[in-house]
């Protein structure tokens, strides 16, 4: 019984980590993907379609979060498509 609530937590946190990775790439203009030398389609589909392959779509989530949407929202904000350096 002590492991079913982990799992069960870890069984719920997958989908929605998919969902909430496409549902925010999604929200991003289209030419800011382009400016970044990315893809919008590819960021919507490929957590959705990877959560169906194991855990791709957590890794694809993942690489969202850390390195494409860093890339995507300062080409919005009219940068390069790559975070300014840290200084």
């Amino acid at each position: 019984m002590i492991l079913v609530v982990p799992i069960l937590l870890i069984a719920l946190a997958i989908p929605a980590l998919c969902i909430w990775a496409a549902v925010d790439a999604a929200s991003q203009p289209e030419w800011a993907f382009e400016a970044a030398g990315t893809s919008k389609t590819l960021w919507i589909v490929l957590p959705i379609a990877g959560f169906f392959a194991c855990f791709v779509g957590v890794v694809a989530a993942i690489m969202w979060f850390t390195t494409y949407k860093p890339r995507v929202e300062n080409a919005a904000r009219g940068g390069s498509g790559y975070p300014p350096p840290v200084a």
